[in-house]
């Protein structure tokens, strides 16, 4: 987890973009969710 994390916030330095900073908000926020409740349910 803390990898990837970590890996996001690199990509968020490297892009500067707001858009795809958006764009990366919108899709990780329910994946994050979605791995945590899987996480939870095994």
């Amino acid at each position: 987890m803390l990898s990837i994390s970590s890996l996001l916030l690199n990509l968020y330095n490297v892009t500067g973009y707001e858009t795809v900073d958006r764009v990366l908000l919108i899709i990780g926020i329910p994946l994050t969710l979605l791995w945590l409740s899987m996480g939870i349910g095994m």
